[in-house]
């Protein structure tokens, strides 16, 4: 899209055959769209919530509890059936939400197209469907039209427009049709490009076609947010796939189990009733409010730290990251620059020393060489005050350096361009790495002032200033300028060069400014590393995470930076965007791996390295904050941005205030923390379920009726397990986090089904024994006790899956003593004060916990004892 802004809308017009005066031929048209296809834009159909809601209730595990619910509606117990159907109900909506803010995103630009469009064809002004546009096209617009393709300007007149759809900018926005000489640039930037779907607030304008359909910006914003839709939410899918299999198995065994009783002469009321209470144990019902509950502590804990996370997916996939790739700025260095030393007419000027001697000596005066260094560095300069603070658009902390550094030594800014108004600029951009301004001397001469990267201006210099006088310059001068940026660059200065060259007249950007420059000098700026730098560093590596920095600097002061914070130890560790264009496909594979700063690279080198460590099997996260970074951040594993685009902050996985390496470094270690809680969580569930089958078990094979009912179950599935994951979850921050990273899949299970089985048979034991023996003795107290001791041993089961004996949060602690309250009511509510004032019923209680507190204990010091060992 640059290459448009880039060249004059005559040179735009001619290269794609058309005129503005006649537009298009037929046959020309008919050309194009055989190549181009019709101007459409293939929006994938969004789904309504109804559609959502009932694919989430027909998932395997939801029918189950429909069916359950059915059943003992028409069988047993209203009650119970009706908290079952609500639940499952709210399970599916749920599920459904998720997606359906996808959907609702993608249905929103279904609304942002044009119908209709007035074009000049064969020498006529006509009015034709949008979608019959192709590219060459000469189209009109006016006010409250909406664009219907891609345009290049030809002619504008006021105009003003709205393009939040593509740029994310949702302020008006004033359009021209002016070439721009900058090449690596922001959507947002590029002023004399209409974009579709963008509204005309106000004004006129004719632009001729550029690009159409699928091509077009907004084509292939769409195109990336329905891919990203198409791998969001992938935990909550995975999770529903466990569920999905474990309700496979309960099944079928509940269907065995009634076949057997129906056998050995077992009525069918109890059958079916063993056979309900089987299913309903067997699934966790409220797994997915925990999971939206954990998703709302968490993400908004996050939040009021800056750190803003697109979905729960994002945390496990952050968990499994091997390799950060940062921006040096801001990330390890901070974002700042202080003018540290000069070199100019074969000499070093130290900035310190120069400014202890001006405060020493009052009628020492700026040495010229800085004056003049310092005036090419104002003048060609972005910053302005701006209510009392210093602020630059392109964030550039060497123009910012120059203007506080011009501050503290009385040359202001804004008087020097009063003195010397700007007329024209050429703007840096990543492959030229300098920016020119031309501007008018009092003596109505013109003056180009150059600043940028030395390899480039120096080769565009033949002659030099030295105290003042202008010569050609030399073989060896250039020899010792090298010598002076190698000097600097390995004392971890970031080196920029300083040249001018003067006009009798008013040059225009169609000539050569950039040549026969007079070369000034040099500049070196400091950008200090921050203080824990060389920590984190440290603490990265030792957690098995690659850390990689991408720089601006050279890959002299790149590598010099890079040891300082203990990031490499060998310059071979740096690698520089010319360098990877100039490598082919086997030798980038063979070096990436190895490298650890990455130097003046541009966004196509960054997607190259994005996609070289996850093709090797790393994940990697990676920054990007422009809208030419989205091919990097869609190949990442995890995008993070702190930019301030709205369209890279929605394709981003991550949006944060501050990429500061040690920020992204907590995030990553607290979603180690989280996934490991939700791991615990999960197993927690399926160990109930298991308590729960054990218990259902004895009662059939020793009691031969049921101890408790369908609404006891659902009381601990629904109220104790809910209530106690969300104990977990605020303890998660307290809990050890582990180095390796963990998967949420079937295989947990799987792993530690020894661990879900013995406990969940002890916890049946331990509340089946009890009953047993006080029904020889009361049957008026078996039920509630069934219930209450299965209920608080599983309330104590939540304290095996911390690493502490007892919750470090107060919060957790809170949520569980709430919840023994809740039971005590419960006791003296339903079942009178006899059975809350019965001192045999608490003993019986009592002796089953503690039996079960000490089993759990041994668990624990076992499991510590393993760790210690490992």
């Amino acid at each position: 899209m640059s290459k448009w802004c880039n060249e004059t809308w005559t040179e735009v017009v001619r290269k794609l055959n058309s005129d503005i005066y006649t537009g298009l031929k037929y046959n020309q048209i008919e050309k194009m769209r055989k190549k181009c296809g019709k101007n459409e834009i293939m929006i994938p159909k969004s789904k309504s919530f109804i559609i959502l809601f009932l694919k989430a209730l027909i998932q395997l595990w939801t029918l189950v509890i429909i069916v359950i619910s059915v059943v003992l509606y028409f069988k047993f117990n209203s009650i119970s059936s009706i908290i079952l159907f609500i639940m499952a109900v709210l399970n599916a909506i749920i599920m459904s939400s998720y997606e359906y803010k996808d959907e609702r995103r993608l249905s929103e630009l279904q609304r942002i197209d044009s119908k209709e469009c007035n074009v000049i064809r064969d020498r006529r002004n006509i009015v034709i469907p949008s979608e019959e546009l192709v590219v060459g096209d000469i189209v009109f617009l006016e006010k409250g039209d909406i664009v219907p393709a891609d345009l290049r300007i030809i002619e504008s007149n006021s105009l003003k427009v709205v393009e939040g759809a593509v740029t994310g900018e949702g302020y008006t926005v004033e359009k021209y049709e002016t070439k721009i000489e900058e090449k690596e640039l922001s959507l947002s930037e590029m002023r004399n490009i209409l974009f579709r779907s963008s509204v005309v607030l106000d004004g006129s304008a004719t632009g001729i076609v550029i690009t159409s359909g699928m091509d077009t910006q907004i084509a292939n914003i769409i195109s990336m947010l329905f891919e990203e839709k198409n791998t969001k939410n992938l935990l909550n899918k995975k999770i529903t796939k466990i569920i999905n299999k474990l309700a496979i198995v309960s099944l079928m065994l509940a269907l065995v189990c009634f076949g057997i009783l129906i056998t050995f002469g077992v009525n069918f009321s109890s059958s079916l009733l063993f056979t309900l209470l089987f299913l309903t144990a067997s699934v966790p019902e409220g797994i997915n409010l925990i999971i939206l509950l954990m998703f709302k502590i968490i993400f908004n804990n996050m939040k009021k730290r800056g750190v803003h996370f697109k979905n729960l997916s994002t945390l496990e996939t952050l968990s499994q990251i091997s390799v950060i790739c940062l921006d040096k700025i801001g990330s390890l260095f901070e974002e700042e620059m202080k003018l540290e030393k000069v070199y100019s007419s074969e000499q070093y000027i130290d900035i310190y020393e120069e400014k202890v001697r001006l405060i020493e000596d009052k009628n020492y005066k700026l040495n010229s060489n800085i004056q003049r260094m310092l005036k090419i560095g104002l003048l060609c300069n972005d910053t302005k005050f701006n209510e009392n603070e210093i602020v630059n658009p392109k964030q550039d902390l060497m123009e910012i350096a120059l203007f506080q550094y011009g501050i503290e030594n009385s040359i202001n800014k804004v008087e020097l361009e009063l003195e010397q108004e700007r007329i024209l600029q050429i703007p840096f951009d990543t492959e030229r790495r300098i920016m020119t301004t031309i501007n008018k001397k009092a003596d109505n001469k013109y003056r180009a002032n150059v600043k940028g990267a030395l390899d480039t201006l120096l080769g565009k210099c033949t002659y030099i200033v030295k105290n003042g006088v202008e010569m050609p310059i030399t073989e060896e001068d250039i020899r010792n300028i090298k010598k002076a940026d190698i000097k600097m660059s390995y004392e971890s200065l970031s080196v920029i060069g300083f040249a001018y060259r003067d006009f009798n007249y008013e040059p225009s950007l169609k000539e050569n400014i950039e040549s026969n420059l007079v070369f000034v000098g040099i500049a070196g700026f400091k950008n200090p590393e921050k203080i824990d730098a060389k920590e984190v560093i440290q603490e990265c590596k030792s957690i098995g995470i690659k850390p990689v920095i991408i720089t601006e600097d050279n890959k002299i002061t790149a590598f010099a930076q890079g040891k300082n914070v203990g990031l490499l130890d060998k310059q071979k560790q740096v690698l520089s965007g010319i360098e990877m264009d100039n490598m082919t496909e086997d030798e980038l594979n063979r070096n990436l791996g190895f490298i650890s700063v990455f130097s003046r690279i541009n966004s196509n080198n960054k997607a190259k390295i994005a996609k070289f460590f996850k093709d090797n099997g790393a994940k990697i996260l990676i920054q990007g904050t422009r809208i030419t970074d989205l091919p990097a951040l869609k190949i990442a594993d995890v995008g993070v941005t702190s930019g301030k685009s709205n369209i890279v902050k929605n394709l981003s996985d991550i949006a944060l205030k501050d990429v500061d390496f040690y920020n992204i470094l907590e995030v990553l270690k607290e979603s180690r923390k989280i996934i490991n809680v939700l791991k615990k969580i999960i197993l927690y569930l399926y160990t109930i379920c298991a308590a729960q089958i054990s218990f259902v078990f004895m009662c059939l094979v020793f009691n031969n009726q049921a101890l408790i009912n369908p609404f006891y179950i659902l009381y601990i599935n629904v109220i104790t397990a809910v209530a106690s994951s969300i104990a977990l979850i605020f303890q998660y921050e307290t809990e050890n986090f582990s180095y390796k990273p963990l998967i949420i899949n079937s295989n947990i299970l799987k792993e530690n089904k020894n661990s879900i089985i013995i406990k969940g048979f002890f916890i049946g034991v331990i509340a089946f024994i009890p009953c047993y023996i006080i029904k020889l003795v009361n049957t008026e107290f078996t039920n509630i006790l069934a219930f209450t001791v299965l209920n608080l041993a599983i309330l104590v089961l939540a304290y095996d899956f911390s690493d502490n004996y007892i919750f470090n949060s107060k919060i957790s602690n809170f949520i569980m003593f709430f919840q023994v309250l809740i039971q005590l009511l419960a006791i003296s509510l339903v079942y009178g004060i006899n059975v809350f004032l019965n001192s045999i019923f608490w003993i019986y209680v009592l002796v089953a916990l503690l039996v079960w507190i000490s089993i759990i204990t041994l668990f624990k010091i076992q499991r510590k004892n393993q760790e210690l060992e490992f």
